[in-house]
């Protein structure tokens, strides 16, 4: 590769020799996104090396701490893409861990029209609409999930419905 000397990478992408240019395939390419990712989730104060080729294009943010303050960023990421799938569904991820099955719900069903196929939104959406005493509804909802997820060959997520389900019919009603 050029002969460039290269220090050793280490567990965390470790910056590699300040020489290597930033295209190069000596260097691990991923490593200043995820160093200016890490710093905008855990706020440590790490210093960015002078040489990333990211600069000053990754926001630092100071990490956010409370379920409300999750919540009200994801709301404000939905406002800015309406369209992405993802936004919904972290934010009825957030509403379930606190037990608010009904934002849940809608949430997860948004995700759902937005991307069909989202098969992680129908195992999540069977999981508040049990929660939250809708027992038919969520047997309902993870058999359509396990028909997407056959059709999309997501196993992993389609087995776990598949587990949901069977729960769910054993519990006395």
């Amino acid at each position: 590769m050029g002969g460039r000397a290269v220090r050793k990478v280490s567990v965390r992408c470790s910056q590699v020799d300040s020489r290597v240019p930033p295209a190069s395939v000596d260097r691990l390419e991923l490593q200043p996104i995820t160093q200016g990712f890490s710093l905008g989730i855990s706020g440590r104060d790490q210093e960015r090396s002078e040489d990333s080729w990211a600069g000053d294009s990754i926001p630092v943010r100071r990490p956010v701490s409370t379920p409300e303050e999750k919540i009200r960023v994801l709301k404000d990421s939905i406002r800015e893409e309406p369209d992405d799938p993802l936004g919904y569904y972290l934010l009825g991820m957030e509403n379930a861990k606190l037990r608010r099955h009904l934002d849940a719900i809608d949430a997860f069903e948004r995700a759902i029209r937005i991307n069909p196929d989202y098969t992680a939104a129908y195992r999540e959406l069977g999981k508040s609409l049990r929660e939250a005493g809708r027992r038919h509804e969520a047997a309902d909802v993870l058999g359509q999930g396990v028909v997407v997820a056959e059709r999309t060959h997501d196993v992993q997520t389609m087995r776990e419905m598949l587990v949901f389900l069977k729960r769910l019919k054993e519990e006395p009603l």
